[in-house]
C-alpha cells in the first residue's frame, strides 16, 4: 500500500494508496492486473462507493 494526502477525503483520494500499492507490488495499474488481491477497509462512505468496489 501507499500513502496519500488529500484535502477532501472522498472515493478518488481513498483509491489513490491502493494505486501506488498495486502500481509498486505489480509494475502497473491496469484491469485485472491484481485480480484476487483483497483489501481490508474501515466503512466509511469513501470505501464503501461502487468507485472503490469496482477498481
Amino acid at each position: 500500500m501507499g500513502h496519500h494526502l488529500a484535502k477532501k477525503g472522498d472515493r478518488w483520494a481513498a483509491l489513490e494508496p491502493v494505486r501506488q500499492g498495486v502500481r509498486r507490488h505489480f509494475g502497473a495499474c491496469s484491469a485485472k492486473i491484481a485480480l484476487g488481491l483483497g483489501v481490508r477497509h474501515g466503512w466509511g462512505p469513501q470505501y464503501t462507493a461502487r468507485q472503490f468496489y469496482a477498481e
